[in-house]
């Protein structure tokens, strides 16, 4: 990161080297394969210690900007990823707050984020048209969508838990692959008495493009749809 932008984001720490500033600093997390940018949010709360303000984290990954929130923790911990205290917990632990991608703001964050590669706007679904012959009876041509990253390292959450691509529909795409290839999704919509979904509504069916050459992209093929 250039040590000029660090500068801006915290003036009068310029002797520090960047691990080791207040406000503004970068951190090395184990969780994390990136440099992370770390700010400390000076209008949380009334007490002027660092210490005590929530911390905003910053990762440049898959082309894009992504950033999270988390508590207070002390200066010397700055691998410190304790949750919020209403934060979910999974298998008996409590789960830090989730990434999430942003536009690059005009700030020096988003000079920092340009520079190491992020895009300006956030990317949404393209609608597509392949041919693919997925069904192994000679092919056609089917709608296809290319999603957008969901996650800065888990690609397969960008086809889990999000909606549905499809135009118009507000379902939430969900993984059901059973007696499938991998990557199989169906949308579905929650279920009114609990945290799953409705088997009921299912509507559209996707397979993943296995011959898409994205990389680390997910294409969606609809497949087909229920009734």
């Amino acid at each position: 990161m250039s040590i000029a932008i660090l500068d801006r984001l915290s003036p009068g720490e310029s002797h520090l080297p960047p691990s080791r500033r207040t406000w503004a600093r970068i951190v090395d997390l184990q969780t994390v394969p990136t440099t992370v940018l770390e700010l400390r949010d000076p209008n949380d709360g009334q007490d002027p210690d660092p210490a005590s303000k929530a911390r905003h984290q910053y990762a440049v990954a898959r082309g894009l900007l992504w950033r999270r929130r988390l508590p207070p923790a002390p200066l010397d911990e700055p691998c410190d990823e304790t949750p919020w205290a209403d934060a979910p917990v999974i298998a008996g632990r409590r789960q830090p707050p989730a990434w999430e991608p942003i536009d690059c703001p005009r700030s020096p964050i988003g000079e920092w984020a340009r520079a190491q590669g992020a895009a300006l706007v956030l990317p949404g679904v393209q609608p597509l048209r392949v041919e693919r012959d997925i069904h192994g009876d000679g092919g056609g041509e089917y709608d296809a969508y290319r999603m957008p990253p969901a996650h800065p390292w888990d690609h397969w959450a960008d086809i889990t838990g999000v909606p549905c691509p499809v135009p118009g529909c507000e379902q939430t795409l969900v993984w059901y692959e059973a007696g499938y290839v991998p990557g199989y999704r169906v949308c579905m919509a929650h279920a009114a008495d609990d945290d799953g979904y409705d088997l009921e509504t299912l509507r559209h069916h996707f397979c993943l493009d296995h011959q898409d050459d994205g990389g680390d992209v997910r294409v969606l093929i609809r497949d087909h749809d229920r009734g």
